[in-house]
């Protein structure tokens, strides 16, 4: 031990510095974390509207599954692989223009059955599709009941090739009663 720092101790001064700086950036951190607000923002939300976001995130990121043609004025083919969201963008600017929405009947009928099928069983999916300047919709799959008291709803935006934005508007409610379950 002669008091000199020998080329074997630096090894072990580098390992003891980074141990050190590594204990010191773990404790700031989650000191700072302590201190966010992050969690109560994610609480906040109910589970239920956390659940529609889900569903129309999951809807939308999902390819339509099958060849259709859809008349936008003019016969138009989508691919099986053409996803959910660029079909409604499509759909969306071609409504916002004029066309008919009986053109894309087979395309509506295609993201109802994924909605539903997706959806818990405990409530009936809407899906609402609203030009971002206007306030009325351009389409509703299927009209919405006036009255139904409870709704969740999530909501997408979607910019079009234009530079123009629609909204995409999930909205979960609790299924209407049938004439069978008042007897």
């Amino acid at each position: 031990m002669s008091g000199r720092i020998e080329s074997d101790d630096l090894g072990q001064l580098a390992i003891m510095d980074a141990v050190v700086f590594f204990a010191g950036a773990i404790l700031i951190s989650s000191s700072i974390l302590s201190f966010s607000n992050i969690q109560p923002a994610i609480e906040e939300q109910s589970d239920a509207s956390l659940e529609a976001s889900y569903l129309l995130d999951c809807v939308l990121s999902a390819s339509i599954g099958s060849n259709l043609s859809v008349d936008a004025g003019h016969p138009m083919h989508l691919s099986r692989q053409t996803l959910v969201r660029d079909c409604i963008a499509f759909e969306g600017d071609c409504l916002f223009r004029g066309v008919e929405a009986s053109g894309f009947s087979d395309l509506n009928l295609i993201v109802m059955r994924m909605l539903k099928e997706c959806a818990p069983p405990s409530v009936d999916p809407y899906l609402l599709i609203v030009y971002k300047s206007y306030s009325e919709p351009l389409l509703a799959l299927p009209h919405i009941p006036d009255d139904v008291r409870e709704r969740i709803a999530s909501s997408v935006t979607l910019t079009l090739e234009g530079g123009s934005e629609i909204m995409v508007v999930l909205v979960l409610c609790p299924p209407a009663p049938s004439e069978l379950d008042e007897i």
